[in-house]
């Protein structure tokens, strides 16, 4: 969260001129993709400490990561060359869905691999 709001206090470019697809390209998929970090890290966090039902665990991640995500925008409002979008809180919330189905799918591949791993170890019975 310091590193993002970090990047928000910069001040915004005042040439126009170089504003181009990849111009928006970048800034668009920062804004996703250090949402997808965000909700991760707010999942695990509640994980770790709180003993929630899964899918609440779910909820408080992406409540808090959302709540970051529009509390940046306004910070955004009061950096020179910067301003609030709502587009861009849209795009926040895009990255913290993508970051929680992610990390759902990490875990169910790893508790799937886990089950086989015995079996692909190797282990001898004693009947060998």
């Amino acid at each position: 969260m310091g590193i993002i709001f970090y990047f928000s206090s910069l001040s915004g470019s005042a040439d126009a001129g170089s504003r181009d697809f990849w111009f928006y390209a970048q800034r668009k998929g920062a804004h996703f993709f250090e949402y997808v970090i965000l909700a991760v890290f707010w999942l695990r966090i509640f994980r770790m400490h709180y003993f929630y039902q899964k899918t609440e665990l779910y909820h408080w991640a992406f409540f808090a990561s959302l709540l970051y995500a529009i509390s940046d925008e306004i910070h955004q409002v009061f950096v020179a060359g910067r301003e609030g979008k709502i587009l861009d809180v849209g795009i926040d919330a895009l990255g913290i869905l993508a970051g929680l189905v992610i990390w759902n799918l990490f875990l169910l591949w790893r508790n799937w691999r886990n089950k086989k791993l015995p079996a692909e170890a190797g282990s001898f019975s004693k009947s060998e």
